[in-house]
């Protein structure tokens, strides 16, 4: 059953992607443009996007990210939850919007990583977000890169609300006795 399941989800997900329309089109004409170039891309994404963390597959993300990305802003989805939860269940309102507020402020050119960070019964969903500049160029605003060109990760609950975050001192090594 969880193989049909799962099979069936990548059916649904390689149709909404848009591969199929982007390969008919390559077939029939034989040209690929710009912009289906970047369907292509897009597509391929979605797909990646599934496979790797379907718990960040709610409607609404899923079409901000989508926009994002035609409008050049690398975005990658990552999961390192350590259980994935049922099959079809995705993160909720609340958590979507307010990745999706994170995500739309990000511009052409800026990685934005999205970490799935927890996913059992009994812990709470935590997502971080890491916005940077590709090729290290930096900015000065919340949650925008540093100077760096590394932005600081910002945390959400499953309520999409922003955590604190406790960042221990660097530790030195110890020093060898003389």
């Amino acid at each position: 059953r969880e193989r049909a399941v799962a099979e069936m989800r990548m059916r649904n997900s390689i149709a909404s992607s848009g591969a199929y329309s982007a390969l008919e089109r390559i077939v029939r004409t034989g040209v690929v443009t710009e912009t289906l170039h970047t369907e292509i891309r897009s597509a391929e994404a979605a797909l990646r996007d599934h496979i790797r963390c379907p718990a960040l597959e709610h409607p609404q993300l899923t079409a901000t990210i989508a926009t994002a990305r035609r409008a050049g802003v690398n975005v990658l989805l990552l999961n390192a939850s350590t259980d994935v939860g049922e099959p079809d269940r995705v993160i909720g309102d609340d958590l979507a919007e307010a990745i999706s507020d994170l995500v739309r402020q990000a511009r052409s050119g800026q990685d934005v990583t999205i970490r799935l960070l927890a996913r059992r019964d009994d812990e709470p969903i935590a997502v971080s977000i890491v916005r940077n500049q590709s090729g290290g160029e930096g900015g000065d605003t919340e949650g925008a890169p540093s100077s760096s060109g590394l932005g600081e990760p910002i945390v959400l609950d499953a309520g999409g609300r922003r955590r604190d975050l406790v960042v221990a001192p660097p530790v030195s090594p110890p020093t060898p006795e003389v």
